[in-house]
């Protein structure tokens, strides 16, 4: 029963980032850990990151644009170890409501955004801001969209530089989170029989999400962002 609950939250969670470019943690984790323990299930997020993320970034890999993540993914990637001692060390409970009121506060300033057409301008400053803030959500739980998601959006003007840029910093993220939490012995078969089951429902989410992403355009999307972080971040407060 738990491989089936396992596959069917993986799919959903694969569509929201396939057709967005983020939300596959944020979603996924919203359920996961009413399934299996909260450090397995921010393990299996990872893991299921470099799946979705890695398919994604092939398939748009002519449209990376490693010079603007750059800074963001060395501050994410120094900064991802510190979130997972604190995922291993601390409170779930207040985490999750810290989490859950930092989604929305970014969400509120995405519309805000889009609203008045503020650039957000690819700054030493801002890379580091967007990437260290990612890398500590992101060693957290898996979920450090958002901070990257706002900077890339408007950093980059064509939504599928976006979408390669985006997914290229997770995937790298992923596989710092995955390789850290086998530091701290949480890689173990049971872990990798649930990536097995997640993994056949983010594949199949993310060829889902990617066919509707081709969809939409570009001003469509910006608001959708702002929508699905707003909504999944006062999940998590309530959810808490």
């Amino acid at each position: 029963m738990e491989q089936i609950l396992i596959f069917i939250i993986c799919i959903g969670g694969a569509v929201v980032q396939g057709m967005s470019g983020f939300g596959y943690a944020l979603t996924v984790m919203l359920f996961l850990p009413l399934v299996i323990p909260l450090e397995l299930a921010s393990l299996v997020v990872s893991m299921q990151n470099i799946i979705a993320s890695g398919y994604s970034m092939y398939k748009y890999r002519e449209h990376i644009e490693y010079k603007t993540a750059a800074v963001p993914v060395m501050a994410s990637v120094a900064l991802t170890p510190i979130g997972v001692y604190i995922l291993l060390f601390s409170n779930q409970a207040i985490l999750k409501e810290i989490l859950g009121y930092t989604i929305v506060v970014l969400s509120v300033i995405t519309y805000i955004n889009n609203k008045k057409t503020i650039e957000v301008k690819t700054t030493l400053k801002n890379g580091i801001a967007a990437g260290s803030v990612s890398g500590i959500l992101g060693g957290m739980f898996g979920t450090g969209g958002p901070p990257l998601v706002i900077y890339y959006l408007y950093a980059l003007p064509e939504k599928e530089n976006y979408k390669a840029t985006l997914d290229f910093s997770f995937f790298v993220r992923a596989c710092i989170s995955v390789i850290l939490h086998g530091f701290h012995g949480n890689l173990n078969t049971q872990t990798m029989g649930y990536a097995a089951s997640g993994g056949l429902g983010t594949l199949l989410g993310t060829l889902i999400g990617l066919a509707i992403f081709e969809k939409i355009d570009q001003s469509v999307l910006k608001n959708m962002i702002s929508v699905i972080m707003v909504i999944l971040g006062i999940l998590f407060i309530l959810g808490k």
